[in-house]
């Protein structure tokens, strides 16, 4: 049940985030979104810290390892489908985004909620502050990304009513994730592999998309103190989360 309204209220912040594109409020958030994106960053660095200290307790090192590093070859290979269609768009991006380009990205978006998905359900079913933890990262993540992906449809030229209805079906690949973690979950796999599995996961989100993503935006415009800040407060922000979860 917890799991269930978990992922219902993403997809509801997920589309909160969407409508806060109109207006000034779009135009303020854009502008910030790269400081965000870090801020996830340092929120998902702390949850990953945290399952290790738990898996490793739980398992012996080397099983600990390989559960880890399968969870992050299942995210990979699904995120290898469609390579370089899903990305951050900056407010200071100088290319433009045509039709194929949108339809590539919104592919890959339902593919990475699906992943997203995955990696809920597996930490929710290992433990409940697990899951409370990686909610909240994604949660962030996802109102940064399907902020970026509208301003990206709005340039390929579709209207705001269109960009906001074809941006939230791509919320419903994270039920579809859910639900296929949920399967999975029948092979009888301890909470403790199920853990080391949703954290491969995230090792695989922080390597591919998160930290490469602020390294390249800190070389393009410089204010990597501010990126620091935002990542200490995503990470202080965390801890206190998990501390009280």
């Amino acid at each position: 049940m917890l799991l269930a309204l978990t992922t219902v209220g993403i997809m509801s912040i997920a589309l909160i985030g969407k409508l806060t594109t109109i207006g000034r409020l779009g135009v303020l958030l854009r502008r910030h979104d790269i400081y965000l994106t870090t801020f996830v960053t340092g929120v998902f660095l702390v949850i990953t810290i945290h399952i290790t200290q738990e898996v490793i307790h739980s398992l012996p090192l080397l099983s600990a390892v390989l559960w880890t590093a399968l969870g992050a070859l299942v995210v990979e290979s699904i995120m290898h489908m469609l390579p370089n269609a899903h990305h951050h768009h900056m407010h200071n991006c100088r290319h433009t985004h045509t039709r194929g380009d949108a339809r590539r990205i919104l592919l890959s978006d339902t593919v990475h909620n699906a992943s997203d998905g995955i990696v809920l359900s597996t930490a929710f079913i290992a433990g409940t502050s697990t899951g409370i933890g990686v909610a909240i990262g994604i949660a962030l993540h996802e109102i940064i990304q399907e902020i970026s992906e509208f301003f990206v449809l709005r340039q390929a030229g579709y209207t705001t009513s269109r960009a906001l209805v074809l941006n939230a079906l791509t919320s419903l690949g994270l039920p579809i994730g859910v639900c296929a973690a949920l399967i999975l979950s029948t092979l009888s796999l301890s909470a403790d592999i199920l853990a080391a599995l949703a954290n491969g996961g995230i090792i695989m989100m922080l390597t591919r998309d998160l930290i490469p993503h602020t390294i390249r935006t800190i070389r393009r415009s410089g204010h990597a103190h501010r990126h620091v800040v935002a990542a200490l407060l995503g990470i202080i922000t965390m801890a206190i989360t998990l501390l009280f979860a």
